[in-house]
């Protein structure tokens, strides 16, 4: 005959059940925000329209105040411009 857990072992067991959980919503919201931006980029004709989509998209997931994105270019060994698209904190402009 089975010993029946002891309320601190079901105590664990649950808990250890609730991180699980949370880890495999955050794992489907993350597929899923990784799947729009690489529909983004497949769909998207417009380079700015695609940033827009990609900063959108991250900022469901993670919330991100300030963001931007790098665009280098090199030929060869040598840079020769970086470009940088900036997201501004959208909380400011709603103070205003």
């Amino acid at each position: 005959m089975k010993i029946k857990p002891t309320y601190e072992e079901l105590e664990e067991r649950v808990e250890k059940a609730e991180k699980l959980a949370k880890k495999s919503v955050f794992s489907e919201k993350l597929t899923r925000t990784l799947f729009d931006i690489s529909n983004a980029v497949n769909t998207t004709t417009d380079i700015d329209e695609l940033y827009e989509h990609i900063y959108k998209s991250l900022n469901k997931l993670m919330g991100l105040p300030n963001f931007y994105i790098a665009v280098c270019t090199r030929q060869g060994n040598v840079q020769n411009s970086v470009s940088r698209f900036r997201f501004p904190d959208l909380s400011r402009r709603q103070r205003k």
